[in-house]
């Protein structure tokens, strides 16, 4: 770094004493013109921020009330406007809902069970198909729409989805099949086919409510 500082000064001296020779001759050139200010640089406009758009709030929770059975070890909860009715028919008990004034029908959810003490190794699928057997057999123009597997009270499930006609009305009901233990537990949702898909949400809050006691 020294070296290069000294060759610069001994260049920067012999310069200095060519301009004063010549600049006794020589006039000295002009300057030159002053660069033009730069414009400033306008700035950016603001860009709005787009308010959010409210979103709609989510419908209540329907109220409900809880069906504990003591006998059969089992509670549900169902809408606190249905009523339920116990040993009709011979179900465990039977909610029902709102009759339908057009279609002269009451939508309703049922809960049965079967011992199988005859069938100890009997699987879902096995009690599944045979529950469909019986039901074409007694049910007018039996017609399945939706079957699929699930789970229920941490039990194996199985749902189907039908249509038929019981005494001239026409109806859609929902099956769903479960075992625990020896015991096969059937819920079954009924409805016209207009309201079935009105009054599902309440079947299966009776289905995910369901647990054993």
């Amino acid at each position: 770094m020294r070296k290069v500082a000294i060759i610069y000064t001994l260049g920067l001296i012999a310069v200095l004493a060519f301009v004063a020779l010549v600049g006794c001759e020589q006039e000295p050139a002009p300057a030159p013109p002053e660069p033009a200010p730069l414009a400033p640089t306008p700035a950016p406009a603001p860009v709005p921020t787009p308010e959010p758009e409210p979103q709609p709030l989510p419908p209540p929770a329907p109220e409900t009330l809880t069906y504990i059975n003591s006998e059969y070890g089992f509670s549900v909860e169902y809408p606190k406007d249905w009523i339920f009715e116990e040993g009709l028919m011979g179900v465990i008990v039977v909610l029902a809902g709102p009759f339908l004034e057009e279609e002269q029908f009451m939508i309703n959810i049922n809960i049965t069970s079967e011992d199988l003490p005859n069938f100890p190794k009997m699987s879902l699928e096995d009690y599944s198909r045979v529950s469909e057997m019986q039901l074409k057999k007694v049910a007018e123009n039996y017609q399945e729409v939706d079957k699929y597997d699930t789970a229920i009270a941490d039990c194996p499930a199985i749902v189907c989805t039908f249509t038929s006609d019981y005494e001239g009305t026409a109806m859609m009901q929902t099956q769903i099949y479960f075992l625990k233990g020896n015991v096969a537990y059937v819920i079954t949702y009924s409805a016209t086919p207009q309201s079935h898909g009105q009054y599902y949400e309440c079947f299966e809050g009776v289905v995910s409510s369901f647990k054993f006691e």
